[in-house]
C-alpha cells in the first residue's frame, strides 16, 4: 500500500543509495565545532527522517554536531487522488559544517585536471563564510538526481510532479535567516507523485465464468 510514511521511507532509502555516496563533506570535531586547530575528516552525508535540530541560537551547536553532514526528510502535505495516486509535498534540509578553508581545500588549475595545493609547512587556515556553498551543492545534487529518473521499488514508483518546480531557499526560523556559523542549511522542496505498481496478470490463470 502506498502511504505518506512509505513515501518518506522510500526517499530516504533512495538518498542513501543514489545521492549520499556521491559526495563527502567536513565532519565537525566533537565539542570543537568552531576550532581551527585540528585535522578535519570528511564523510558522506546521512539521510534522516524528520526535522533538522532546532536552529534558533548558538546553543543548538551541540545538536548540529551530532548530525552534520546530513539531509533531513519530511512530508509537509499529501493529496489523495481518486485514481490511487498520492501527491506528496516533501521538504529536505541539507545540513553541512565548514568554518573556513585549509590549504588542502584549495584547487589549483594545472593542465587539464589540476591538483590540490600542497601545504607549505603547517597547514594554513582562513576562517570564512563560504561554507554555505556545501549546503547548496548538496541541494543541487539532490534536485538534479531526482529530475533525471523516477524512483522505482517493488512498493511504488515516485516521479516529480511536472507542474511543480523543485525549489531551494535559505533556511529560516519564524521568517528570520538562520545564523549558526559554522553550520549551514537550506530547505529544498519538491512534489512527488506516488503510485503502487499495477497488479501483474498471470496468463496461466483464466477467468472463471
Amino acid at each position: 500500500m502506498v502511504n505518506t510514511s512509505a513515501v518518506v521511507e522510500t526517499v530516504i532509502d533512495w538518498l542513501r543509495a543514489e545521492v549520499c555516496p556521491k559526495v563527502k563533506f567536513k565532519v565537525p570535531p566533537k565539542g570543537r565545532a568552531d576550532d581551527r586547530n585540528y585535522e578535519y575528516e570528511t564523510a558522506n552525508p546521512k539521510a534522516l527522517e524528520g526535522f533538522a535540530p532546532p536552529r534558533t541560537s548558538k546553543d543548538s551547536l551541540a545538536d548540529f554536531e551530532r548530525f552534520a553532514p546530513a539531509v533531513f526528510v519530511r512530508a509537509t502535505d499529501t493529496d489523495y487522488r481518486l485514481d490511487g495516486t498520492l501527491r506528496v509535498d516533501l521538504e529536505l534540509t541539507p545540513l553541512t559544517w565548514s568554518p573556513g578553508e585549509h590549504d588542502k581545500d584549495r584547487w589549483e588549475p594545472s593542465g587539464r585536471a589540476g591538483h590540490l595545493i600542497e601545504p607549505k609547512g603547517q597547514d594554513q587556515f582562513v576562517r570564512d563564510s563560504k561554507g554555505w556553498r556545501d549546503a547548496w551543492s548538496l541541494a543541487d545534487l539532490i534536485v538534479s538526481t531526482i529530475r533525471a529518473t523516477a524512483i522505482t521499488t517493488d512498493r511504488m514508483t515516485l516521479r516529480l510532479d511536472p507542474d511543480v518546480n523543485p525549489h531551494t531557499k535559505e533556511d529560516t526560523v519564524d521568517g528570520l535567516l538562520v545564523d549558526a556559523w559554522p553550520f549551514w542549511s537550506v530547505r529544498t522542496t519538491f512534489t512527488l507523485m506516488a503510485k503502487a505498481p499495477e497488479p501483474r496478470h498471470d496468463p496461466r490463470v483464466r477467468d472463471l465464468v
